[in-house]
């Protein structure tokens, strides 16, 4: 079904871009081709649901390309096939990308796409989801968006083919295909942004205005505003072979599919870049004002967003687009007095907090290729170039630092910084860090006052050893940034002592034991966990909390499979990178050996010449037993297992006999007595046919051959024999045999002398100790 998107006739607001001209840029008269942006059209893809298939990680699609044109990765997980349309028709379109509603599948969704284009069909593409991208989960943009893919960039194309795999074959709720032409163009007199106070000098980058965005269509509620410790590099993925003329044109068609498919409420990128190194002022804003974007999930409100048009996997990243990326970074983070060098912490979009550098690519923070294994080469240059540009952009500073003292041990009188930032002809603005140098950690910050002057008081907490320290100063709009010359602190860790108590000394494993440890620390609250242990042997663990002005203490829950013996305890602090590790005295625990169980049964019916498991289970007080168990019949082993949880699901041999009478054992363990013996006895069933059949075509013309494959398989058996026959209603139509030469495998004709829907089935009366077989409905059309 293909549905259109309704436009909303909102008024045009205009780019503003805030900030004083303090240095000279190059004016250039931008005449540059702009137009309409598109409207995506949506074609709903449900209904082309698949029967699902066995999931598996081979690629739905063999063949298929990734947006660059080389072999597309197969999938992350296990999928199975979830849509698979026929040619759909279509008005001629450019982009294509496929949505569905976000959270309405667990895990992976993979989606292939193939266009028919003036030339005729182009390959299979595997598109990039969008998993990465996004606006921030929280926000009320995350609220109304879409999952979805990468839009792709293709020729001029007039139908569509999809494939879309998830875990399990599950279709995503409002699956859809959504397409877009590039829009119609015009020539537009544009003037150029202003430059934004800053030390380092404002590039060129084109308005809004100038690739032509609609702001109709973008979200008209007031952006959200951030503050800026990043960079973060891009592609848009798709095709390279965009020429200049179609720029304009190629970001509008981005900016429509983040809008109106993925319902961002804008582009998702701050800038972006051509790859003749142009670049294009992208979120609606103002590019000073650090607009919160789209473009790295959990990242968005602490980074700068700059994405290249084109595929970087395979296509080099030219020298043009090195320099501009590294131009408006530079710019950008001069604006914001962000030190170029160090690192900081980012988010990945699974949560996880990573230290990276403060320019990174987009695989850095998530699970993609961005922005391209050619473009992220070249992000050592990138970093490189944006601190040459900011350490050149300005009178070089000279910093002086005075700290005390230089032996510190922790709990005592902290180390205080005395910084002096000096520069020809001025005094200094701007904002001084101590960073430590081999971590990359900031200790601490503090604005320059009216004499260039800062103090900054050292943390009470510092990384034991002798920490090599520096001065980063920011930069101000004629100061370039720069660090200072190392210098050194000595620092000792805080001094602690460790009392416990224990509220047992004699107990039966399975037992529940508890110890409070208190630790007292030096002029200084321990903080980190307390363990007990036996000998080399963990029995438990807990997170100290503060109990008074230099104390913590925790109480510790030991686990209940404690061996059957006498236990020297020892409680220990673990210490932490600031403070101290100490143990308490040891104390005696005697555990006598507790009573265990078993239970038993199969996982599945067990069938013939199948080789059944066995879920064995084994019980105790307070605990999940450990060990072996042993399964007999008639005295001879035929199955064990070593217990996890309290589990083991134990393999037999094959069932040759109609009834099976077992025994279980347990021997017990270090914790546990051994368990009474147990008897089972059961019958054993027919075997299960395993059936696979699929028509060589769903839709054909009259007459046409069309074959039904029939494959039948059970455990135990090399080969089925038997009878296949096909129903039509309850008419049989055809049937045929299964030989031992054959290998269980058959292919029938169906007829299609006439036109009509047949609802066919597949019966197989197989021969030997086996269940008979009826399938499901299978459908074919003949026209």
């Amino acid at each position: 079904m293909k549905t259109s998107r309704t436009k909303t006739a909102l008024a045009v607001l205009p780019t503003i871009a805030v900030g004083l001209v303090i240095a000279p840029v190059v004016a250039w008269n931008q005449t540059v081709t702009v137009g309409t942006t598109p409207d995506p059209t949506a074609y709903a893809l449900a209904s082309y649901a698949v029967e699902a298939e066995e999931p598996s990680t081979k690629p739905p699609v063999e063949g298929a390309l990734a947006p660059d044109g080389t072999p597309a990765p197969a999938p992350e997980e296990e999928v199975a096939t979830a849509v698979d349309t026929p040619v759909i028709p279509t008005e001629d379109f450019r982009v294509a990308g496929v949505t569905w509603d976000r959270g309405s599948v667990d895990g992976q969704v993979v989606a292939y796409v193939r266009t028919r284009e003036d030339s005729g069909w182009t390959d299979w593409y595997r598109l990039e989801d969008t998993t990465d991208d996004g606006p921030d989960p929280g926000t009320r943009e995350a609220a109304n968006a879409r999952a979805g893919t990468a839009p792709l960039i293709v020729g001029s194309s007039d139908a569509v083919e999809v494939t879309v795999a998830t875990p399990d074959g599950v279709v995503p709720d409002d699956v859809q295909v959504d397409l877009l032409d590039l829009g119609t163009t015009t020539t537009k007199h544009v003037e150029p942004l202003a430059a934004a106070s800053a030390a380092t000098p404002m590039p060129s980058i084109k308005s809004r205005a100038a690739w032509g965005a609609d702001e109709r269509i973008r979200d008209k509620a007031a952006p959200d505003y951030g503050k800026v410790q990043g960079a973060v590099v891009h592609h848009t993925a798709g095709s390279n072979s965009y020429s200049k003329a179609e720029v304009p044109s190629v970001i509008r068609a981005i900016y429509a599919y983040h809008v109106k498919a993925l319902k961002w409420r804008d582009i998702g990128y701050n800038v972006v870049v051509d790859k003749w190194g142009q670049a294009w002022e992208g979120r609606w804003g103002g590019l000073t004002r650090n607009v919160v974007g789209a473009h790295a999930l959990n990242n968005n409100s602490t980074t700068f967003g700059i994405s290249v048009l084109g595929n970087f996997e395979s296509a080099a990243a030219s020298s043009a687009v090195v320099e501009t990326v590294s131009r408006v970074i530079a710019w950008n983070f001069s604006l914001n007095h962000v030190v170029p060098t160090g690192t900081r912490t980012f988010t990945t979009n699974t949560g996880k907090k990573v230290t990276r550098t403060k320019i990174v690519g987009h695989r850095d923070v998530g699970q993609t290729a961005c922005p391209g294994r050619n473009l992220y080469a070249k992000m050592p240059t990138i970093r490189t170039r944006v601190g040459s540009l900011m350490k050149n952009a300005g009178i070089t500073p000279s910093i002086a630092v005075s700290a005390a003292p230089l032996a510190y041990t922790v709990g005592g009188d902290r180390v205080d910084a005395a910084i002096t930032v000096t520069a020809a002809g001025r005094v200094p603005t701007g904002t001084v860090q101590v960073v430590d140098t081999d971590r990359g950690d900031v200790l601490g910050e503090a604005a320059l006052d009216a004499a260039g002057k800062a103090s900054i008081k050292l943390p009470k907490l510092m990384y034991a050893g002798t920490r090599r320290l520096a001065v980063l100063y920011s930069g101000d709009v004629a100061v370039a940034w720069r660090q200072g010359a190392p210098f050194s602190v000595a620092v000792t860790k805080a001094r602690t002592s460790t009392v416990a108590t224990y509220d047992a000394t004699s107990v039966t494993s399975g037992d529940q034991v508890t110890a409070r440890v208190t630790v007292a620390g030096a002029n200084v609250v321990p903080r980190g966990t307390v363990s007990i242990l036996s000998g080399a042997t963990l029995l438990g663990r807990a997170t100290v909390s503060q109990v008074g002005d230099q104390s913590a203490a925790a109480t510790v829950r030991l686990r209940r499979d404690l061996a059957g013996k006498t236990h020297s305890l020892v409680a220990r602090y673990d210490g932490h990178y600031a403070i101290a590790s100490s143990s308490a005295p040891g104390a005696r625990l005697v555990v006598a050996k507790a009573a265990s169980a078993l239970s038993a049964g199969f996982v599945a019916p067990p069938r013939w010449r199948d080789w059944p498991v066995l879920r064995v289970r084994a019980t105790a007080p307070g605990q999940a037993p450990t060990g072996t168990v042993v399964v007999r019949e008639n005295g001879v082993v035929v199955g064990s297992r070593a217990l996890s949880r309290g589990y083991a699901d134990v393999r037999l041999t094959q069932n040759r006999s109609k009834r099976r009478t077992l025994t279980i054992s347990y021997a017990g363990s270090a914790n546990l007595r051994p368990a009474a013996t147990i008897s089972r006895s059961s019958r054993i069933y027919r075997a299960k046919l395993r059936v696979t059949r699929k028509l060589s075509a769903k839709k054909v013309k009259r007459g046409k051959k069309v074959w039904l494959r029939v494959r039948a398989t059970a455990p135990g058996y090399s080969r089925i024999t038997g009878t296949v026959s096909v129903y039509r209603g309850s008419r049989m139509i055809r049937s045929a045999q299964l030989t031992k030469k054959l290998s269980g495998r058959v292919s029938i004709r169906i007829p299609t002398g006439t036109k009509g829907t047949r609802k066919l089935r597949v019966r197989i009366s197989p021969r030997g100790y086996v269940y008979p077989y009826r399938s499901k409905t299978l459908t074919l059309k003949v026209r």
